[in-house]
């Protein structure tokens, strides 16, 4: 149930992106719903596409930290 709880809690956040800067909301969820659900992991990343310019961003969460720089 704890591990539901903390995916809905991404689930928002994703939901609530207006613009590019709100994907360091979408990661701090993220990181914190990993550790919630006691998911053990050393790296995750997150792409970005955006269409219209044909540019993919990448963003790195690590068990110890999350990095917002692209």
């Amino acid at each position: 149930m704890q591990g539901r709880a903390a995916l809905n809690r991404v689930r928002v956040c994703v939901y609530n992106m207006e613009k590019s800067e709100d994907i360091e909301k979408v990661l701090i969820s993220l990181y914190e719903a990993l550790k919630d659900a006691g998911v053990d992991f050393d790296e995750c990343s997150v792409q970005i596409m955006d269409e219209e310019k044909g540019v993919i961003e990448s963003y790195f969460i690590t068990s110890a930290r999350v990095n917002v720089e692209v």
